[in-house]
């Protein structure tokens, strides 16, 4: 019995160096042997395009495009509603774990934020950059994601330092004031607590 304790102690020592370190979450190229989630099957198709703009006052239409590194910054921009913007991928199982939160979250804050996703699936590509968007934009609408994505095309370094991120890893989460400020970062897997605390952070912004 007291061999199973020290056994039990040493593995919760374990676990909490790897919280801690932030390591039960994925990096680009962590995964290099595993192929994509397959994308359950598509909603019918949004009666928008797929080009609709993030800050177009109506909520936009689901979908995934390409966006270059400057399109990647504009999405962090200031917006005439606070922004969502999350950042994942399709390789990622954290990402695939927090999509519920995110999807009740959107239906809960999402008249009055506007909520972007930032790919970043071509970090870690399986297959062209056209196949890759495809894959994309089936498999976020057939997990319930009604916001759409940017499939970033920069260069993982260029992107890292160009937003200054202070993880390298995905699944994280930001929230975006109208005049472009931060007005908190999440890094790992959403929470119930931290969705109400998104939620506040919204509700918050509203009354500047």
């Amino acid at each position: 019995m007291g061999l199973l304790r020290r056994g039990l102690r040493q593995l919760t020592q374990v676990l909490a160096e790897l919280v801690g370190r932030n390591d039960l979450f994925e990096k680009p190229g962590e995964r290099a042997s595993t192929a994509p989630l397959p994308p359950q099957e598509p909603s019918p198709p949004p009666t928008q395009s797929r080009t609709t703009q993030p800050d177009s006052g109506a909520r936009p239409a689901a979908g995934c495009t390409k966006a270059d590194l400057a399109q990647a910054i504009q999405a962090h921009a200031a917006g005439s509603r606070p922004k969502v913007v999350n950042h994942w991928a399709s390789w990622c199982a954290p990402c695939i774990d927090e999509l519920p939160l995110l999807v009740a979250l959107a239906e809960r804050v999402g008249d009055r934020a506007e909520f972007l996703g930032l790919s970043w699936d071509l970090f870690d590509p399986r297959g062209d950059q056209d196949d890759i968007v495809e894959h994309v934009a089936r498999f976020a609408d057939g997990n319930g994601m009604t916001w759409p994505s940017l499939l970033v095309t920069a260069a993982p370094k260029d992107f890292f330092e160009a937003l200054g991120l202070s993880s390298e890893k995905v699944p994280q989460t930001w929230v975006i004031g109208t005049d472009g400020a931060v007005l908190g970062q999440f890094p790992g897997v959403l929470t119930p607590q931290r969705c109400d605390e998104i939620a506040a952070l919204i509700q918050g912004a509203e009354r500047r």
